[in-house]
């Protein structure tokens, strides 16, 4: 079967309401967002992330693409792939919800945390699911030139829409 169809954000404006995704087998990195501001960042597992995209969807999603690499293979001899699985169903309810949907590299995400921009960076996410949820939304935004110049991880006017 090949890749659902991924959706597009017709005009690459940040919407009102978006997440970025660091999916888990068991824990789940959850960035919400308004716009250009970070509104909230959380760990969930990921029957409730499913929950959540199925009642109230976002406007777009971006997820961490999911693979098996050859010097993993070992340590996955007979896994269920739950990963692979949540990013399979991720997919499913994007396309039949007509949410845009954005798949990103992990390396993607990591490059946030490396680039000199973002070195003194104030990460609002307390665990590695947490920051890199925050990261991928954060390189989307650098690539369209959209971080606010004051935007250092702090809650911002946004909470009061969410």
């Amino acid at each position: 079967m090949k890749d659902f169809p991924v959706l597009s954000l017709s005009n690459q404006q940040p919407p009102e309401v978006w997440w970025s995704i660091d999916p888990g087998d068991v824990h789940v990195g959850l960035a919400q967002w308004s716009y250009s501001d970070l509104v909230s960042v959380f760990e969930t597992d990921p029957y409730t992330l499913l929950s959540m995209l199925s009642a109230g969807p976002p406007k777009f999603v971006i997820c961490e693409r999911w693979a098996l690499y050859g010097w993993k293979a070992s340590e996955q001899t007979g896994s269920e792939f739950f990963t692979s699985q949540l990013v399979g169903a991720i997919k499913c309810l994007c396309w039949l919800r007509q949410v845009p949907l954005l798949m990103q590299q992990p390396s993607v995400g990591k490059a946030m945390f490396r680039a000199e921009r973002h070195k003194d960076r104030v990460w609002r996410g307390r665990n590695k699911h947490q920051r890199d949820a925050e990261a991928h939304g954060l390189a989307w935004l650098a690539k369209l030139d959209r971080i606010s110049e004051g935007y250092g991880g702090e809650v911002g006017a946004a909470q009061e829409r969410w």
